[in-house]
């Protein structure tokens, strides 16, 4: 039993961590195993764009080279031995290049830029230089914006999305989204702007985030929360906080309303708050937390000897003639040295 037990955990085991991969190369891409550098082709072999990207000026998408384009120069040779990365190229069915741009929303052709005047590095930069592609080789949305905005060219939304309109929510704005957004955001240093929220909840737009959570109050902050919960929160996450509440706000409420635990027996004569630091105490008697007190200096010393032995009864001659005393005097010699 227990042998079965054991296969079928490391049967699910394996099916999440495959599954797992699966995700993962669906979100990275995946990796080229044939290297490739821009420099050795553009700058010392002075080849042009289009010999790779044959689509470049007529198609919308630039396109990338096949096979047949690389063995054109690495095929190879009978009389010569491969390098490793044009036997992978021979042997090869197809080439796999990594996928930047996933978004199916993005309309964009290259036809249009270039007969535009646009130029490649104009969008991607000193790809030429690189001997690596990255992501910083695809044009960013900023670069976009710019571009528009220099040329005089429409930058509504409709101009380069199909769905993503200011009227309309985005797809990923579901009932899940509503509750996690927040998590979303704090995660990344500047999420606001990287997740272009900002392009539909400026603060001119009536939809910011300040105006939602002055009317719907984070899920978190119930009653309990208020009374009780905010205090440790704010201890453990303070930024969070910070994103709609300023020092000062906690300052005001704290003045005016007093904590839940400033009841009862918390102040006054009994003073029970003292317990929550001096419990135990050592003594029970008023110098444990009044031995600093100013009135005690005029207590009067004890007479120097010869005066009664420390046996003496001290109550019997002087607490009659004396006022009340705080305990019942058993030990003078707390306050009268």
């Amino acid at each position: 039993m227990r042998f079965r037990t054991t296969a079928l955990i490391i049967c699910c085991l394996s099916a999440l961590m495959c599954a797992g991969c699966v995700v993962l190369s669906l979100v990275t891409g995946t990796e080229r195993e044939i290297p490739f550098t821009h420099v050795t082709h553009v700058v010392k072999q002075e080849m042009t764009c289009e010999i790779c990207h044959a689509d470049a000026e007529s198609g919308e998408k630039a396109g990338m080279p096949g096979r047949d384009v690389c063995i054109t120069c690495h095929e190879v040779k009978p009389d010569k031995a491969p390098k490793d990365y044009e036997r992978k190229i021979t042997e090869a069915k197809e080439l796999v290049f990594q996928i930047w741009n996933r978004s199916p929303d993005v309309i964009f052709s290259h036809q249009v830029h270039v007969a535009k005047g646009v130029t490649c590095v104009q969008c991607h930069g000193a790809v030429d230089q690189s001997t690596e592609i990255d992501e910083t080789a695809i044009a960013g949305m900023d670069g976009c914006v710019q571009c528009h905005s220099e040329k005089r060219i429409a930058n509504e939304c409709s101009t380069c999305h199909k769905e993503l309109r200011l009227d309309a929510k985005p797809a990923t704005h579901n009932a899940a989204f509503l509750r996690v957004h927040g998590r979303d955001l704090r995660g990344s240093a500047n999420a606001v702007g990287e997740g272009r929220c900002i392009l539909c909840h400026a603060p001119a737009s009536g939809q910011s985030c300040e105006r939602c959570h002055t009317e719907m109050p984070p899920a978190d902050h119930t009653d309990f929360y208020r009374r009780k919960g905010h205090g440790l929160a704010a201890q453990v996450d303070r930024v969070s906080c910070a994103t709609c509440h300023r020092e000062d706000s906690c300052v005001r409420c704290h003045t005016q309303v007093r904590p839940s635990s400033h009841v009862g027996a918390f102040g006054g004569t009994v003073s029970a708050h003292c317990f929550s630091c001096h419990e135990p105490l050592q003594s029970n008697a008023c110098a444990a937390c009044h031995a600093s007190t100013p009135s005690h200096d005029f207590a009067p010393p004890k007479p120097p000897p010869p005066h009664p032995g420390a046996s003496t009864d001290c109550r019997s001659c002087h607490l009659p003639n004396l006022l009340t005393h705080s305990d019942n005097g058993q030990n003078c010699n707390i306050c009268h040295r």
